[in-house]
């Protein structure tokens, strides 16, 4: 849980769990465990946020309200 620096975090989870399953670690502690266990630290984010960002000042994002609420809503207005 909270594991940073790590591509494929499920791997490290399922190592925890191979290795004993009354085991949750999070935080520094997996970090520590994934490194112990030959996974690699690397920092993934910095390419992601960059395209996130790029995305925000070009998107044109418009989200609509789900069926279930849009029924909801009209029925409110007339109240």
């Amino acid at each position: 849980m909270c594991l940073e620096y790590i591509v494929h975090p499920i791997s490290v989870a399922r190592l925890v769990m191979e290795k004993n399953a009354a085991y949750c670690i999070a935080g520094s502690g997996a970090l520590e465990f994934a490194l112990a266990n030959g996974f690699k630290k690397e920092n993934y984010d910095a390419g992601k946020r960059k395209i996130w960002k790029e995305w925000l000042h070009s998107s044109k994002y418009e989200p609509v309200i789900n069926s279930e609420n849009k029924k909801y809503s009209s029925v409110n207005k007339s109240i």
